[in-house]
Parts: C-alpha cells; sequence; structure tokens
C-alpha cells in the first residue's frame, strides 16, 4: 500500500535507484532492440519527478514529469 508520495527531482537517489532497476528489465523485454529504445530514456533532460513510498518507507515507484509546452506533459520513466 502507497503511504507516501513526494515531488522531487531526478537527482534523487531513490528515482536514481529506482530507474537503474527499470533499465535492467527493460534490456532483457526490449531484446535486440534495447540500444534503439534505450535513447529516449535519459533523466538527465527531465527535471521533475515523482516518488511513491510504501508504509516501511521503501521507495517503490516513480515517475518523471517532461514538459513539452505550457500545458503539456509526459509522463516517463514508470
Amino acid at each position: 500500500m502507497i503511504k507516501e508520495i513526494i515531488r522531487t527531482t531526478t537527482e534523487n537517489p531513490d528515482y536514481k535507484k529506482l530507474v537503474i532497476e527499470l533499465d535492467k528489465i527493460l534490456a532483457i523485454l526490449d531484446g535486440d532492440d534495447h540500444a534503439f529504445y534505450n535513447q529516449y530514456n535519459h533523466s538527465d533532460v527531465i527535471p521533475y519527478a515523482l516518488l511513491a513510498y510504501n508504509e516501511l518507507g521503501d521507495c517503490v515507484g516513480c515517475g518523471a514529469l517532461k514538459p513539452y509546452n505550457a500545458s503539456t506533459i509526459e509522463l516517463k520513466r514508470m
């Protein structure tokens, strides 16, 4: 169960840890196409992130918010 969701940046250590795990899974799922898809999966140009924590204080989910314009964002790195 999610106890808390926080707003942060993609520099947050908990965010970075989850993204490393996500990248490992995507490398397996993408197979031979991983290099192509991976070029679009960098967080260094994405300023905003959300982190979800469970009741034990473990970070169990994340998302990055990439702005396109003043009224549109793309949700990435789920």
